[in-house]
């Protein structure tokens, strides 16, 4: 995470303002209902209510249009939006037993460690998590569509997952960190993604124009069975959730189908850090800044920040956005 920090700060530079002044700037046309969206870890991280990240999650389906407007660049989405980690990229070398990362730019870590998770080579890219096939042959989620991907922090505590096909988006924050199992159909988020594809019924039983509403200042309320998803296997889903993450992350659950809440827990206005999830975000203002011609994903990280050319010349953007950068401040 001292990468993700460092991917940060570029980007506020490449800005020419923080990002706090970019997000007003870009997407205030969401509407965000419950707050300004940021706060923590110095003004990088993302704080925000579930249904407000289900706002972004919206337009993330919906490839960057929001009301008909392209507020990101849908080719970008096209080129971008999937796996890039290369399958065989090993991990970088450990940071000796009592030896601190030498972090010689000064920024500080994001929140995490100085080393990449060993989860994402094949599945990773663009700060989003994908539903690829592993080495083990099973997919990230085997009970969720190909389609499926979701950003993620925490280890499941804070999650907004994406089902393209189906037209869905999950928000929700669990009660404590959870536990990331790739590939595990027994695996407690798997389980959980499963009832919820089951509940919803096939594309073919959508009504028309039910895919095309776009939430307004306040979201759409509708029953899950008006949008083609079976109320009562829905219940089941959030009884699972509820045994398997606590009361407290029900509560904080947020699903969206055509545009619609059709499921939302008694606290998803509640306002906090949504850790690693800010992520996803970053990568999405990057993608405005690939679109004004400002930087590309090839744009060296030394052109930034001179004092990286001696020791990782060859850094670029893509690397920060695919945490491959190998900016652990270790020389």
């Amino acid at each position: 995470d001292f990468a993700i920090q460092l991917y940060a700060r570029s980007l506020e530079k490449i800005f020419g303002q923080t990002l706090p002044e970019a997000f007003r700037q870009s997407f205030g046309g969401l509407e965000f209902e419950d707050g300004a969206f940021f706060g923590a870890r110095d003004d990088l991280s993302v704080v925000a209510s579930p249904r407000d990240f289900a706002r972004l999650g919206w337009l993330w389906l919906n490839r960057g249009r929001w009301r008909g407007v392209e507020v990101v660049a849908e080719q970008l989405f096209e080129a971008n939006v999937r796996p890039q980690v290369p399958r065989e990229l090993p991990r970088a070398l450990p940071v000796a037993n009592g030896t601190k990362p030498d972090d010689y730019l000064g920024l500080g870590s994001y929140g995490g460690g100085a080393n990449q998770t060993p989860h994402g080579p094949g599945v990773y890219g663009f700060n989003f998590w994908f539903n690829e096939t592993m080495a083990s042959g099973e997919r990230v989620w085997p009970g969720a569509p190909a389609d499926t991907y979701q950003a993620n922090g925490l280890w499941n505590r804070d999650t907004v997952t994406i089902f393209p096909s189906l037209r869905i988006v999950v928000a929700v924050r669990g009660a404590h960190a959870g536990k990331f199992e790739p590939g595990l159909t027994a695996g407690i988020f798997n389980r959980n993604l499963q009832l919820v594809v089951d509940a919803a019924r096939p594309r073919a039983a959508i009504t028309t124009g039910a895919a095309k509403v776009v939430p307004a200042k306040e979201w759409e309320l509708a029953t899950p069975d008006s949008q083609s998803v079976d109320g009562a296997k829905l219940r089941m889903a959030v009884a699972l959730l509820e045994r398997t993450i606590g009361r407290d992350g029900v509560r904080e659950l947020v699903v969206v189908r055509h545009g619609r809440i059709i499921w939302s827990g008694d606290d998803s206005d509640k306002v906090h850090g949504v850790w690693s999830f800010t992520k996803s975000f970053t990568s999405t203002a990057l993608g405005l800044l690939i679109d004004d011609g400002k930087c590309s994903l090839d744009t060296k990280a030394a052109s930034v920040w001179p004092a990286m050319a001696a020791v990782y010349p060859e850094v670029t953007l893509r690397h920060f956005a695919t945490m491959t950068s190998g900016y652990r401040a270790v020389g």
